[in-house]
């Protein structure tokens, strides 16, 4: 079930820019003991399928909304996150109502820049809050990195564990693309085309 957390508090500690270079490490019970803004099991679908050949495989997961990212462990144990932290600034949600019922759950998706996550509530109205949580934090982001709003110094960890995760993770995508962009000027710049035909060969 998701819990969030209360209205009301404000703070004067003013966000100025990314902490970059503090990839600090936050475990479960760290963002747990920090009030997050919601938490909740939900069930992500993994990307791990046969072809098309079974259903998609759904695994429980925690999610914990703090400090504008969303996290994910296996549980409220796990010492470490689970894949990357989700940036609210830059997501999208769209809502899948056409398998609603109780042998599907209540499917949103999640998408960023660079990955789309489907994930499941037990409940119509838990993926409502969810979805209202996850966007009031987006609006959130977007007024920090103006320096329209500031944000709670109980996030701080969970703020600086996010921007490490995620710009990491970038980082190493643009390090793969430059290694793929590499291995193709080293071959001639040949490619194969869907029709098996090679083309950028002298």
């Amino acid at each position: 079930m998701a819990r969030r957390r209360p209205k009301g508090s404000e703070d004067d500690t003013s966000l100025l820019m990314h902490p970059r270079g503090k990839k600090k490490r936050i475990t479960a019970a760290a963002l747990m003991a920090a009030e997050p803004t919601m938490s909740g099991v939900l069930s992500k679908q993994s990307n791990r399928l046969c072809a098309g050949l079974c259903r998609p495989k759904w695994q429980q997961r925690l999610f914990v909304l703090a400090g504008t990212f969303l996290f994910r462990f296996k549980g409220e144990n796990s010492s470490a996150m689970k894949g990357v932290p989700i940036p609210c600034e830059s997501v999208t949600l769209d809502v899948v109502t056409d398998l609603d019922g109780s042998d599907f759950g209540y499917e949103f998706k999640i998408r960023t820049l660079r990955k789309t996550y489907t994930v499941r509530s037990e409940t119509a109205e838990e993926r409502a809050e969810w979805i209202r949580a996850i966007r009031a934090e987006t609006k959130l982001a977007v007024k920090l990195r103006l320096g329209h709003a500031s944000l709670n110094p109980q996030h701080k960890d969970a703020y600086a564990a996010g921007v490490g995760g995620w710009e990491k993770r970038l980082s190493k995508d643009a390090a793969e693309a430059e290694s793929g962009t590499e291995m193709a000027m080293v071959s001639g710049g040949a490619m194969a085309t869907p029709g098996g035909s090679v083309l950028g060969m002298a």
